[in-house]
């Protein structure tokens, strides 16, 4: 619905006139590492992660990447209330280029871990 200055509805539209958040696309990119078998409960690199949503998760999606710093920070707060206090990113030891160096990986959490948090929030409500 696109809508004038006064509010009143002067035309519609296919394409959807919200501006797009980070907080959503994390939202949408954690739905979509959970529910893949390959990756959930697995420990994967942080560029792994950026390329996966740039050119596999936009793609299916049919929107424009965000930037990736502000997905990440939000995908870090969505993990943080999934964890808790256990960790979820750490850094690996990748051998590349004839040289050893620490990268930055998160551990994608299992689709129990988080129907298991969310049960443990309805009942803290109740």
């Amino acid at each position: 619905m696109i809508r004038d200055a006064a509010g009143i509805a002067v035309d519609l539209s296919y394409e959807s006139v919200d501006p797009e958040h980070p907080e959503t696309h994390a939202l949408g990119f954690l739905h979509f590492l959970i529910n893949d078998q390959a990756l959930a409960g697995q420990v994967a690199l942080e560029k792994v992660l950026k390329t996966l949503y740039k050119t596999v998760f936009c793609r299916r999606q049919g929107t424009r990447p965000l930037p990736w710093l502000s997905v990440l920070r939000h995908l870090n707060k969505l993990l943080t209330v999934i964890y808790g206090s256990k960790t979820f990113r750490t850094y690996e030891s990748v051998y590349k280029g004839g040289r050893r160096r620490k990268l930055r990986a998160y551990r994608i959490p299992l689709l129990q871990e988080v129907t298991q948090k969310a049960d443990q929030q309805s009942e803290a409500v109740a």
